[in-house]
Formats: C-alpha cells, sequence, structure tokens
C-alpha cells in the first residue's frame, strides 16, 4: 500500500490512541513498522493534517483540526453501505478481468481478497463484501457462475462479454456503465482525456446528461482537471453530503494521479463517481461543472 492511500488509516489510529488533550501520540506501533510511522508523520505534517512531534526516541504526532476532519470523512466512508458496495464491486470486476487476461478459467470468487482490488480506503473489504458483489453482478449479468447453497454470488465465477466492457469502457463502475447504457433522452456526452489544453468548445447544457470519462497519459491534465473540480466545489450547489462524497472521489484521484504509475481505471472510475454527483443535483449544477472546467482551461462553452 502507498503513503497517500494509507493517510486517513494513519490519521484513524492516532485518533484512536487513548492521550489527553494536546498531548503527543506515540505511533512507533503504527503497523509494527516504526520507520514506516516516520515516514507517514512527516508526509501527515507537510499537509498540515498533523503536528510533527517526533523525536530520535519515536514517531510521535497530535492531529490538526483538518486531520480531524479527514478522520471524521474516512469513518463516515469506511461505514457508508453503498459505497462499500460500489468499491467491492468495482474491485471484483477489475480483478476477474486481470484473471481472464492472465487465463485463469472460472477463480474462485473470494481469492479476490488476496488482492489489491479488494482494498477500501486502506482497508480489506470482507466476504461478505465480496459475495454481496458477486450477488448482484451475477443477477445484472455482469459475471457468470454457479451459484452455491448459502452464497448469494458464485463459488468461481468469470466475466460476461458485458462484465469486460464495464471494466475496458467505465473502470468497472457499475453505476456509470448503467447510466451510459440506458442513456437519456437529448444526451450530451462529455468525454474527458487525454486533458490537454489544446482550445476548443466545451458543450455544458442539456436536458439530459451521460459522461464518458477516458483518462489518456496526460498526467498533469488530470492533475489540473481534478484540483478545478476540487477549488470550485463550494461554489456548486450540492448538498453537504454529495459535496463531501465528490471531494472525497476528488481527492482520490488526485493521489492516484501522483503516483508513479497511475492507475488509468481507477482514475476513470474515480472522475466518473464525482460527476455522477453533479448529474443527481440536476441540471444547473453540471452546468455550472462544466462551466467551471471550461473556465479553467480557457476554454469557451459551446453556443
Amino acid at each position: 500500500m502507498d503513503l497517500e492511500s494509507e493517510i486517513p488509516r494513519f490519521l484513524a489510529f492516532i485518533a484512536d490512541q487513548p492521550t489527553r488533550a494536546g498531548e503527543a501520540v506515540d505511533v512507533s506501533a503504527y503497523r509494527g513498522d516504526e520507520d514506516h510511522a516516520y515516514e507517514l508523520v512527516k508526509l501527515c505534517a507537510d499537509r498540515n493534517l498533523v503536528r510533527n512531534l517526533s523525536s530520535h526516541d519515536a514517531p510521535a504526532a497530535i492531529l490538526t483540526l483538518a486531520g480531524r476532519d479527514v478522520v471524521e470523512r474516512y469513518r463516515r466512508d469506511l461505514a457508508d453501505p453503498v459505497k462499500r458496495a460500489a468499491a467491492a464491486r468495482t474491485g471484483l470486476l477489475r480483478w476477474l478481468y486481470q484473471q481472464k487476461a492472465a487465463g485463469a478459467h472460472y477463480p474462485i470468487t473470494t481469492h479476490v481478497l488476496q488482492s489489491e482490488e479488494s482494498m477500501y480506503l486502506g482497508e480489506r473489504l470482507t466476504e461478505d463484501d465480496i459475495d454481496r458483489a458477486a450477488g448482484y453482478l451475477h443477477e445484472q449479468e455482469f459475471i457468470k457462475g454457479t451459484r452455491s447453497s448459502g452464497m448469494r454470488g458464485p463459488l468461481r465465477t468469470e466475466l460476461t462479454s458485458k462484465g469486460e466492457d464495464c471494466v475496458e469502457q467505465y473502470g468497472g463502475n457499475v453505476t456509470a456503465y448503467q447510466q451510459g447504457s440506458q442513456g437519456r433522452r437529448n444526451t450530451n456526452t462529455f468525454n474527458f482525456g487525454p486533458i490537454t489544453n489544446n482550445g476548443g468548445a466545451m458543450a455544458v447544457a442539456s436536458e439530459g446528461f451521460t459522461q464518458n470519462t477516458t483518462v489518456g497519459v496526460d498526467q498533469d491534465g488530470i492533475a489540473k482537471l481534478v484540483q478545478t473540480l476540487l477549488d470550485g466545489l463550494d461554489k456548486l450547489q450540492l448538498t453537504d453530503e454529495a459535496r463531501a462524497s465528490a471531494r472525497a472521489e476528488l481527492e482520490a484521484v488526485q493521489q492516484e494521479v501522483q503516483q508513479p504509475q497511475p492507475n488509468p481505471g481507477r482514475m476513470t472510475a474515480g472522475i466518473s463517481r464525482a460527476v455522477n454527483y453533479f448529474m443527481e443535483a440536476g441540471k444547473p449544477v453540471v452546468t455550472a461543472a462544466f462551466m467551471l472546467i471550461a473556465s479553467g482551461y480557457g476554454l469557451p462553452p459551446a453556443a
């Protein structure tokens, strides 16, 4: 697990330690790796999430208000059944795609728990999470296999062509795939990426919306897109919950794009989920969001 994705879990560890107000927390026991804890304290301090009180004897820190906000959002998202379900479905589809590409024939479904695709916010998804996901994906014909007694999904499973399309076109984001497949009347399709500042018009308003997010290799362009949306989130007429959820998705993409070899599917899925929150809020919010993007890239909205 990379340091970036581990930040929320690490901050939650600090918050869980029994200390008095204003007292430094010794984090040397985190994951049983003191050197790793030193690195995390420094990284979090650089982002004003903790005060670095480490010494030669031990890594130590105190959460800042910004750090406590991250912990609250992390715990809320970690317990959110909707987000857990979405993460489990996406992870299972992506893992099955990898298995199929490697030549595996009907792998055991729960073996996904041995892979990084079963990680959600730094925590391993449970066997029940995966079984629920498999049951839904089987019912919706994204995967195939024979169900066993007492299980919601197949014991051994494989992707259908529909499941492959979902991974290839939407990074495994089932909701985005379903919305894109069903379509809506008078729909404009918005395509992002590769993102470059190359001029041109951007269509923003329509009676209905779908969006395809195809993330290319332009890491700087993706980073700029995400930062533009993050900077403008407070200007959009979203509910507090939708704004927080969209921010979490965009920040996750921001972390992914900073990796030496970012995962295009994860970036695609993250941006798709963020845009879905805009779409659910209605036409004015979608229009405002794309106006922000247009402005950020110096592009005029289409007439």
